[in-house]
């Protein structure tokens, strides 16, 4: 009798169909892992920083800018930080200088209220000599034998003019006994001494007469006849009978 076949599949087949199943299974197992791989986060990015070297200028100092970079994951940003500028102002000083100017002429010079200058005898020395350069007497004329002649005379340097303090005036009426002697007087700041003459019983004169009067100025030490001293004789009105 002939065999007949009954339709079940062979066994070396189903082995090979399953083995390829496999095969395809696991490769595409590959390939998803490694696309999962190239989806997963990398190694974080490496940080720049960039510094700018400060740079600084005669009276000015400037700050350079730092940038610092910041990082997230998967995403790198870049902060930046910059330090503000500070501008130094620069300072000038400016040296004053004083100067003094000493005057000329003789030392110890004082300058008067009326822009005269004074000047004290001591700075008064030869070949420079002292001068009687104004003269004045009150009353003028006299006309009594009670009143009081007083005689103001001013005192002065022959070679600028200038005012002379601390001289020393002396003055006597011509002829002698007609006054009663006067002391030396001292003569101030603006060169002025005055003298009081007080007339005796011996003073007469006619109308319209004058008396002659001795002056005399000299620096305190000096001998009477020598040094800067000067000498004048001046007149004064007398109208007393």
């Amino acid at each position: 009798m002939q065999e007949t076949d009954t339709g079940t599949p062979r066994s070396g087949g189903s082995r090979a169909a399953v083995a390829a199943f496999v095969a395809v299974v696991v490769l595409g197992g590959l390939v998803a892992f490694a696309a999962t791989s190239a989806a997963a986060p990398g190694s974080p990015q490496q940080t720049t920083t960039t510094t700018t070297t400060d740079t600084t200028t005669t009276g000015t100092t400037t700050t350079g800018t730092t940038t610092t970079g910041t990082t997230t994951t998967g995403t790198t940003t870049t902060g930046t930080t910059t330090t503000g500028t500070t501008t130094t102002g620069t300072t000038t000083t400016t040296p004053t200088t004083t100067t003094t100017t000493t005057p000329s002429g003789p030392a110890g010079q004082i300058r008067l209220s009326d822009g005269s200058i004074s000047i004290p005898v001591t700075s008064v020395t030869p070949p420079d000599r002292l001068v009687i350069d104004r003269v004045s007497f009150s009353p003028n004329p006299l006309r009594s034998r009670r009143s009081v002649l007083t005689g103001r005379f001013r005192v002065s340097n022959q070679a600028n003019g200038y005012r002379v303090r601390d001289a020393l005036v002396y003055g006597i009426a011509l002829p002698y006994g007609q006054f009663r002697p006067a002391a030396e007087v001292t003569t101030g700041t603006d060169g002025y001494a005055s003298i009081r003459f007080i007339p005796t019983a011996n003073l007469h004169t006619g109308r319209n007469s004058t008396i002659q009067f001795f002056l005399r100025a000299r620096k305190p030490g000096d001998p009477l006849l020598s040094g800067v001293s000067i000498r004048r004789l001046v007149q004064a009105t007398v109208l007393v009978h």
